[in-house]
């Protein structure tokens, strides 16, 4: 041990006062090992941005489906979410929520279903309904603070569709019992872009992890890996300076609700 602490003592007097003389930073979750390199220069540059909101809660939901055919209504079966802190100058990671969604109108999950989320009917059969998923979703982000105010949580979704559809269309929750934070969130997808002076949004996840060299980690389509894999796109834009802000949000009109934003 002696010869080790002899070892890291010029080391640590380089670092003292000059951090972005280390090549990377690494973001890691032990209990899921995760683990993504950052180049440290960026990451130092993040803390300097002011974030408007203190956590960020990744989403994604997932959905009853068929192989040539679209259901009507489509269920959420599966309700994912990371919850993201953001007032350290490193993300941290609060929290998962993760539960299965027993489906009312088409209780029968599809063999192409399955195939696709790696959800199975036994998973389904035995969770809560969507009603009662829901209500643990807002307790949970309630028993970690970010409901404390108005501004304290902003979903970020792969597109608008979570919130803007499947959330909104689903017949199995009552939506006005649901905070406002639910009708507010930044499309990934597009704030991806704009970050980076694209045009053109990526098409989805895999397209913005192969952009950042990063390598897709589980199942795509599963809900969890999903949230898992958009969590390490999102603290790769925070190393970068990012500032996270809404894209969408649905808001009451003389129709029923509409979508504010245009993707």
């Amino acid at each position: 041990r002696d010869a080790a602490e002899r070892r890291l003592a010029p080391i640590r007097a380089r670092l003292v006062g000059a951090a972005i003389t280390l090549p990377h930073v690494v973001f890691q979750d032990p209990r899921h090992g995760l683990c993504e390199q950052i180049p440290l220069g960026r990451q130092a540059r993040s803390g300097s941005v002011r974030q408007d909101y203190r956590f960020v809660a990744i989403l994604d939901f997932e959905k009853t489906c068929e192989r040539d055919a679209v259901l009507s209504p489509q269920e959420i079966i599966e309700v994912p979410t990371l919850l993201l802190d953001l007032s350290s100058e490193a993300p941290r990671l609060v929290s998962e929520f993760h539960e299965h969604v027993r489906p009312t109108r088409h209780p029968q999950l599809s063999a192409f279903c399955t195939e696709l989320t790696g959800i199975t009917q036994a998973q389904i059969d035995a969770a809560a309904p969507l009603s009662t998923v829901m209500d643990r979703h807002v307790a949970w982000l309630e028993r970690h603070g970010a409901l404390a105010d108005g501004r304290n949580v902003l979903f970020v979704t792969c597109g608008d569709y979570d919130l803007k559809r499947s959330l909104a269309e689903d017949p199995n929750v009552d939506h006005d019992a649901l905070p406002a934070c639910y009708g507010r969130w930044c499309n990934l997808k597009r704030a991806f872009a704009a970050h980076r002076g694209q045009k053109r949004q990526p098409a989805g996840m895999a397209e913005m992890l192969d952009a950042l060299g990063l390598p897709l980690e589980g199942q795509h389509h599963s809900g969890i890996d999903d949230c898992r894999n958009l969590a390490r796109v999102v603290r790769s834009l925070l190393a970068q300076g990012w500032k996270v802000a809404p894209t969408g949000q649905r808001a009451a009109s003389a129709g029923g609700v509409t979508c504010m934003s245009e993707s």
